[in-house]
């Protein structure tokens, strides 16, 4: 019993401190992209509101990982909704920072329409069927996927349509688009 204890113990301590890493790491390249980017354009804010986002993520983890708050109490189901609502709008913004530099406007603009329809509706699907509180999503016997067939579509979506928009820019205007964006 002592061994296990102890290797519950290091699990823990490992999850704990990688958490915190990655709490640490997101917030500081956020704030690097946004404080030392020498051009404020709608993807630098978009990308460092991503990596912050990511970095309250990961805080608000942090924080349940401990139950610094107490398991039951208001505060860990505050925290736990706040971390819903940060996963929803993280790889938006991500996925609008990439779609920036597809260099082609028409591409762009399917990508986001198509990212904000998705965002919409998981939103509406939140709205409609509200997240269980910490404890009943926990501790319940059966747990309705209804968030895993909502929320795993729409995290593909983020991540692939601007690699897409990325690999179908438009070639002929290449030559005249920001040397920035090609760089």
């Amino acid at each position: 019993p002592r061994a296990s204890n102890q290797a519950i113990q290091s699990v823990f301590a490992a999850t704990l401190a990688i958490s915190l890493f990655d709490t640490v790491t997101l917030l500081w390249l956020g704030l690097t992209v946004f404080l030392t980017g020498n051009r404020r354009t709608s993807a630098t804010i978009a990308g460092s509101a991503g990596l912050i986002l990511g970095a309250i993520f990961f805080g608000g983890h942090t924080l349940i990982i401990t139950h610094t708050l107490g398991s039951g109490s208001f505060g860990v189901n505050i925290v736990w909704r706040v971390m819903w609502i940060v996963a929803v709008a993280a790889p938006y913004f991500w996925g609008l920072s990439i779609f920036y530099y597809a260099g082609d406007p028409n591409t762009g603009r399917w990508v986001r329409r198509i990212l904000t329809f998705a965002g919409l509706v998981l939103i509406a699907l939140l709205i409609i069927n509200p997240i269980p509180s910490f404890n009943n999503m926990i501790f319940a016997s059966a747990l309705t996927p209804s968030i895993a067939w909502a929320y795993v579509p729409y995290l593909f979506l983020c991540f692939t349509l601007p690699l897409i928009a990325l690999r179908r820019r438009d070639r002929s205007n290449a030559d005249r688009s920001d040397p920035f964006r090609r760089a």
